[in-house]
């Protein structure tokens, strides 16, 4: 076999296998693009009120700040 024919046996097997790469890797980008829009969020936890954690407040059964005026705040 001739080295210019290696040569180009060698391209053709790289070009295929860059090709399949680009596919593949495509293919999951598409996957997990659809996976990613239908994934659902709510902001509706116990959280979700507060920014950095906060008091659990027992009216709402939710975080807060501490600062609703009508809230009870002590475990009774």
């Amino acid at each position: 076999m001739t080295m210019a024919k290696v040569k180009s046996i060698t391209q053709g097997l790289l070009r295929s296998i860059f090709t399949m790469f680009r596919s593949v890797s495509h293919l999951l980008g598409s996957m997990l693009s659809i996976l990613a829009e239908s994934a659902e969020t709510t902001s509706d936890d116990a959280t979700s009120n507060a920014v950095r954690g906060g008091v659990l407040n027992y009216r709402t059964d939710k975080l807060d700040d501490g600062t609703d005026p009508y809230g009870w705040y002590d475990h009774e």
